[in-house]
């Protein structure tokens, strides 16, 4: 559906922090098997977006409930994440980044404000920045 209530929206949030957080394993996964400093810089770049990402979730989720979330250390990546090789891992990592773009603009239409908007806008920008510095990467792990 494209239309989500706020509270809907801040549900979203939640599970996109969370998403955020496992995320920060995987690039690190990702990071370790690249085979070129150059492939490695590109993935940090990634990975410190998502660090981004998860500071704005948190503080908007913050902003609209008056609570923290649960920020508990995520400790190992899911099996089905952890024993591909890298270049499934660069087909699995443009796909997150592509339903982010969904999810983020379902939250978007949610935001009461302009500067929640704005916040918003700026992860779904490195989203759709980032799948492209995934197919770039996919293209040379030809």
């Amino acid at each position: 559906e494209e239309i989500i209530s706020q509270e809907e929206a801040v549900q979203q949030i939640r599970m996109q922090e969370r998403q955020e957080r496992e995320n920060q394993l995987f690039y690190d996964s990702m990071i370790r098997n690249a085979p070129t400093e150059s492939e490695k810089k590109v993935l940090r770049e990634i990975k410190e977006d998502g660090r981004k990402h998860i500071k704005i979730l948190n503080d908007l989720y913050n902003k609209f409930t008056n609570r923290r979330l649960n920020t508990e250390e995520i400790k190992s990546l899911p099996e089905e994440k952890a024993k591909i090789s890298y270049r499934e891992q660069l087909l699995r990592g443009l796909n997150n980044q592509l339903d982010d773009v969904v999810t983020n603009r379902r939250i978007l239409g949610a935001m009461p404000d302009n500067e929640s908007y704005t916040l918003m806008m700026s992860i779904m920008t490195d989203n759709l920045k980032n799948a492209s510095r995934f197919n770039y990467l996919i293209h040379r792990a030809h």
